[in-house]
């Protein structure tokens, strides 16, 4: 069933851009917080835009306080930036630069590989070789109703490098082998994120699977002014689209620090 998910995800077609809008919800010691962004998404080159500014902070701008000041050290081209009593970040979680595309290690093409497949016509074929270097143990915990359709509920325990390999549940369509949702031993490239579980769902539109929602299970310390009991990011209003963005991520990679990306 793991191998048919596997297969399910590698069989998906894209759009060449898709835009969408990047939901953040937030909520803690009694405080709650929502912020909007719009993103696009090229499915060849795998880069992403995302308005760093939120519909929210475009709606009330506001007068940041602090300065920054780039140094640059001799010869070496590149340039450390300081923080100079800034205020705390408007963005709840960082700039999400994430796509609804992302797969959770799920989608990596054929997950075995023939060996020698196609030897030279002077040898005499004595049989095929397969090699497959598992990641996972798993075993099925249950076929379950799952919204308006069964699921076959796996459970997988990593056998080895726990870190890269951090799917621990997966809900698969018994009919499609779509995957509808799953549970990743963490989240994200660095931060808080990283070290807690997450539940993500998925969406299907157009014949394609996207990420729904990504829902933090434990709470989340971003640092002294960002600390939650609740974080939820939702993918909505996904659509082709004829390009990119106006801007490329690339051009304000300066605020890297505070950014939440996907590996």
């Amino acid at each position: 069933m793991y191998v048919r998910a596997r297969q399910a995800w590698s069989s998906l077609t894209y759009p060449d851009y898709i835009r969408y809008v990047i939901s953040v919800h937030v909520a803690g010691h009694g405080n709650s917080v929502d912020a909007h962004y719009s993103g696009s998404y090229a499915a060849a080159t795998r880069r992403i835009w995302v308005n760093p500014f939120s519909q929210e902070e475009t709606d009330h701008p506001y007068i940041p306080r602090g300065t920054r000041f780039g140094i640059t050290a001799p010869g070496s081209g590149t340039t450390t930036v300081v923080p100079v009593g800034p205020e705390p970040s408007k963005d709840p979680v960082g700039i999400p630069v994430l796509t609804p595309t992302y797969s959770f290690g799920m989608n990596q093409g054929s997950v075995a590989a023939p060996v020698n497949s196609a030897p030279p016509p002077v040898l005499r074929v004595v049989g095929n070789v397969v090699v497959q270097r598992k990641e996972y143990s798993i075993s099925c915990i249950a076929r379950e109703p799952y919204k308006d359709t069964d699921a076959y509920h796996l459970e997988l325990v990593p056998i080895r490098d726990p870190l890269r390999y951090r799917l621990r549940e997966l809900w698969v369509d018994d009919r499609s082998f779509r995957t509808l949702k799953m549970i990743s031993a963490g989240n994200f490239t660095d931060g808080p994120g990283v070290r807690i579980p997450w539940t993500i769902t998925f969406q299907n539109i157009g014949g394609a699977q996207y990420i729904d929602t990504e829902t933090a299970n434990a709470a989340l310390r971003y640092s002294r002014h960002r600390q939650y009991s609740t974080v939820v990011i939702r993918f909505s209003n996904i659509e082709p689209s004829t390009g990119l963005g106006e801007l490329n991520v690339d051009l304000w990679h300066p605020v890297q620090h505070d950014v939440t990306v996907e590996p």
